[in-house]
């Protein structure tokens, strides 16, 4: 299962939304979705991949906010890939 199908996936077990109107060019505002479901969405998709979305309200220089399924798709891609080449922490020493 690719990243846009777990997401779409997810909306519809917790929303109970209609699949077949889930695509990669679907904007979040046009799910009816008030905005603290979408942001505890956004929060379950954080513990799903174990990454963390960057924060829109860190200043100018943020990456914007991903708007549609599309865009969280390739977001969370290229967090996980980050995460996925980074070296693993050192333990610590005894």
């Amino acid at each position: 299962m690719n990243t846009l199908d777990r997401l779409r996936e997810m909306l519809v077990d917790r929303f109970e939304l209609d699949s077949s109107k889930l695509h990669a060019d679907t904007d979040l505002s046009t799910l009816g979705l008030d905005s603290l479901s979408v942001l505890e969405f956004l929060f379950e998709v954080e513990d799903e991949f174990h990454v963390n979305l960057p924060d829109p309200r860190t200043g100018n220089d943020a990456p914007p906010k991903p708007r549609t399924l599309g865009d969280i798709a390739a977001e969370l891609e290229a967090l996980v890939a980050v995460r996925d080449s980074a070296p693993p922490p050192n333990p610590p020493e005894p």
